[in-house]
């Protein structure tokens, strides 16, 4: 991958950032100071029984991205759930997909489908920003054979929202060098949609 395309991959993460961020900012809105009231207080016991269940705490996302249209195009998709052990830790495991379309004009065309799972752990940043590291199995599809491959990722993402769902980008850089010569990239980059992330 040249440097021009981590430049313009980092430039695109860093824009999206500063956006959600503006938005963010503009559209919070100050709530006034409730004064306390006797229903607010709590006896002791009573806050375990209002721990969330097991299905609250789970956190579902789709991601797409690693879009390519210079001599080919390709598309990745990234669905995953994962569970909330504590406000700011998180665990799950996905799938991904990825499409690869070549149009040449001697020869008749390629396509290419690849595919995979995954695990991840994250560790929140406040309330959008985040750190996670992966692990990937993927299988490549090279026209007449498969190759399998597993690999550590590790990055950072950002997700802004309101209520359940929230949207962002995240940015990945693959720790092995034979995957990044097989993907002639040194990071993917994704697009989000988070649900009770």
């Amino acid at each position: 991958m040249k440097i021009g395309s981590i430049i313009k991959a980092v430039m695109l993460f860093s824009f999206i950032i500063l956006i959600n961020y503006d938005v963010d900012a503009q559209t919070k809105k100050r709530r006034p100071k409730e004064e306390p009231t006797e229903s607010r207080t709590r006896v002791r016991g009573e806050a375990d029984s209002e721990k969330p269940s097991f299905t609250e705490n789970l956190n579902y996302e789709i991601k797409f991205g690693n879009i390519g249209f210079s001599n080919q195009f390709s598309i990745a998709l990234k669905p995953s759930v994962g569970y909330k052990f504590h406000k700011y830790g998180s665990a799950g495991v996905g799938s991904r997909l990825n499409y690869t379309f070549i149009n040449r004009t001697a020869a008749p065309d390629l396509s290419f489908i690849d595919y995979g799972f995954f695990g991840y752990a994250r560790a929140r940043l406040g309330n959008s920003f985040y750190l996670q590291g992966e692990y990937t199995t993927y299988s490549l599809d090279f026209d007449t054979y498969r190759k399998n491959n597993s690999y550590p990722l590790f990055g950072a993402g950002y997700l802004s929202g309101y209520g359940d769902w929230t949207w962002g980008a995240e940015l990945l850089f693959i720790g092995n060098g034979e995957a990044r010569d097989d993907y002639g990239s040194v990071v993917e980059w994704w697009f989000s949609a988070s649900y009770n992330f």
